[in-house]
């Protein structure tokens, strides 16, 4: 009996607009973020050596006028896929300022 054959369309247009985005995001994550730090996809990570500090890195995040999610040891974010190149710019300096 032979295999079945999958026939496998073609990505949609909407498809391939999310990965257009999620490629411009990561790029930007990878120009923004220190060599150290982990980016796959449009997800960044920052690991310290300690505990976040919550409360200035809440300050930074406000003050730069972004939301990251810092926990334990690490300062994440996820930007949407509208994220302008200027707002990513935002985001990576809050990052590195909370670290």
């Amino acid at each position: 009996m032979a295999a079945p054959q999958l026939n496998t369309p073609p990505p949609a247009d909407s498809d391939k607009g999310a990965l257009l985005h999620q490629l411009r995001i990561e790029r930007g994550l990878r120009a923004g973020l220190p060599p150290d730090a982990r980016v796959l996809g449009a997800i960044g990570v920052i690991e310290l050596d300690r505990p976040v500090n919550m409360a200035r890195a809440t300050r930074i995040a406000v003050d730069h006028g972004v939301w990251l999610r810092p926990f334990r040891n690490l300062i994440y974010c996820m930007p949407p896929y509208i994220t302008s190149d200027e707002d990513l710019e935002r985001i990576t300096t809050a990052m590195v300022a909370c670290a």
